[in-house]
């Protein structure tokens, strides 16, 4: 409220009642109380500016010579004041006025000295301030609600989604490691998760450097060894017990090619390493460990969920896949891979080590044996190794070893060519020996698989020369060794550079032909 109406007042205490001046100065601040939208239901002075009867013969005789209108009998008896009337006073008296509205509805004001009161009825004033508060109300909650639902967005998109993020990568790098050591990180500067991005892809890498050090299924291992919450490793648990493949290989002539290249050997080894190691990955197999100039590859068969293992009796336990014909075929890749590898073929024409070794080419030999074995973590929390240990695990080794005597790339146990299911593979085999290997109670049947490319010699086909050479093994076998040397020695005569054949008629001879 303007300080007007309060400043009308004020020019009331000096003007005698009803006088010219009085009732002029009224209809000015009846007028500026239009103008200015004040209601005025009260108007009362008190004295001195109430009037006195002075040179008149009768108040109503002075009142109607100065040309004010009063109704005297109107004074107001229960206060001091007297209410002003005419048609720019009163319209009620305080009491009426007070009764007839509500206290916030009237506008009461005294002058500076307490001798005029008015009362105004501010009912659309009160009315106007209640709707400009309810408008103000609600555009500032509606502001708010714009306010926190940007700051909520900007909350949600720059830090709980992405914290929510980095939580979901945790759960799923300890869920799967091997899943997630697969993915492929995404980092963009424009993307509001571009901090979580790059969480992510530190935690790849990390996973990724893992798998390198640790291969598939060492990861799988170790993730599987963790306790809840994922803070330490518990190696005091059991180990899990899988049929496998197991697969040993050796470089051929490596201490030599170590003597020779020195620190150049790690290029020259670990060149043979990426191609052991994809062609593994290749056939849904898995490297395991690295031993200098050998390696060992693990092809778990697939089992059935909440399928016992009887390690005692595996034919209670029909395979699931071709576990074994990956695990050959992998081995037959490798060969073909160290046989066109110009990186190799490069790397052995080194002056010195064909000086050492004249004509040298890079040979392996593999061994693979089907059996159980027993998979975890080998070691302490300052040096682990997932790993399986298992007599199986060293039949594969000493079958490696035993390529050497029978002039071979690949030895292949009876209990692999049980296992096999692809009718090439089965048919690639030859049977060269039955012995009992070290570690070994029964006596075990050895095959080989003769390649194409190793046979360019042979002058009768593959299988020709299988039924001949198995034909001469079973006599062997059966203690008649002067027949089966002639045959082997027809074997010779078919196929010159079959050292089978060859190592075979030697160790017979060199007992005197005679059977023990």
């Amino acid at each position: 409220v303007d300080n007007g109406p309060l400043s009308w007042l004020g020019v009331f205490e000096d003007l005698p009642i009803y006088s010219n001046e009085f009732n002029s100065t009224l209809f000015k601040m009846h007028l500026y109380n239009a103008k200015h939208d004040y209601h005025m239901l009260y108007f009362a002075v008190k004295e001195p500016c109430v009037l006195q009867q002075q040179e008149a013969d009768s108040l109503e005789d002075y009142i109607r010579r100065r040309g004010a209108e009063c109704d005297y009998s109107h004074q107001d008896p229960s206060n001091d004041f007297q209410r002003v009337l005419g048609p720019y006073g009163s319209l009620y008296t305080e009491e009426e006025a007070r009764d007839k509205f509500r206290g916030i509805e009237l506008l009461t004001l005294e002058s500076d000295t307490g001798q005029a009161r008015a009362i105004f009825d501010v009912r659309h004033k009160v009315q106007a301030q209640a709707y400009f508060n309810i408008g103000l109300t609600c555009f500032l909650g509606l502001l708010f609600v714009v306010w926190f639902g940007s700051i909520g967005r900007d909350a949600r998109t720059f830090l709980i989604d992405p914290i929510t993020a980095i939580m979901d990568m945790i759960a799923e790098l300890s869920r799967d490691p091997v899943g997630f050591a697969a993915k492929v990180p995404v980092v963009n500067a424009l993307d509001n998760f571009s901090d979580a991005r790059q969480v992510e892809a530190a935690f790849i890498k990390v996973a990724k450097i893992t798998k390198v050090a640790l291969g598939e299924a060492g990861l799988r291992i170790l993730s599987e060894n963790l306790l809840p919450g994922g803070r330490q490793l518990n190696l005091m648990l059991p180990g899990k017990v899988v049929e496998a493949c197991f697969g040993f290989c050796d470089i051929r002539n490596f201490t030599d090619a170590t003597e020779v290249l020195r620190e150049g050997v790690l290029v020259f080894v670990n060149t043979i390493a990426q191609l052991v190691h994809k062609c593994v990955l290749e056939h849904q197999g898995a490297p395991n460990k690295n031993i200098g100039d050998a390696f060992l590859m693990v092809w778990k068969k697939a089992e059935a969920a909440d399928t016992a293992i009887n390690v005692d009796n595996f034919s209670e336990f029909e395979p699931f896949g071709s576990f074994a014909d990956n695990a050959l075929a992998a081995v037959l890749s490798l060969l073909d891979e160290l046989d066109n590898s110009r990186i190799l073929k490069r790397l052995v024409q080194d002056p010195r080590l064909q000086e050492r070794l004249p004509n040298y080419k890079v040979r392996m030999g593999f061994g693979l044996h089907v059996g159980w074995g027993i998979e975890g973590a080998i070691g302490s929390v300052h040096k682990i190794d997932p790993s399986y240990l298992s007599p199986h695990v060293n039949l594969a080794s000493r079958l490696e070893s035993a390529t050497k005597f029978y002039g071979v790339h690949v030895l292949i146990s009876s209990a692999v060519l049980s296992k096999l299911l692809q009718p090439h593979h089965i048919q690639g085999t030859r049977l060269l020996d039955k012995i009992t290997v070290k570690g070994s109670v029964k006596p075990i049947e050895l095959f080989t698989f003769d390649r194409e490319s190793d046979a360019e010699s042979c002058t009768v086909s593959l299988p020709e020369y299988k039924e001949k050479y198995e034909k001469a093994v079973r006599l062997y076998l059966d203690g008649n060794w002067p027949e089966a040397i002639s045959h082997l020695q027809q074997c010779r005569r078919d196929w010159p550079d079959d050292q089978p054949a060859k190592n075979l008629i030697a160790y017979m001879q060199h007992t005197g032909g005679v059977a023990p």
